[in-house]
């Protein structure tokens, strides 16, 4: 019985907070590559990128 009600308070407290914070840091870190391949002159691969961090960035916020 303990572990039923301690689980969602884990997932809430623990679990949940660390996957944001991980899909942060992939996101953030996605949009300073995107910034240096914009200023290297690589842009064809730019707008790939910065799709994939708008995906993270939204499942992180939802």
């Amino acid at each position: 019985m303990v572990d039923m009600l301690l689980s969602p308070v884990i997932f809430a407290y623990i679990v949940l907070p660390c996957l944001i914070f991980c899909a942060r840091i992939c996101d953030v870190t996605l949009g300073t590559i995107r910034v240096i391949f914009i200023s290297k002159g690589i842009r064809y691969i730019a707008p790939m990128i910065g799709f994939f961090e708008v995906i993270i960035w939204l499942l992180a916020i939802g």
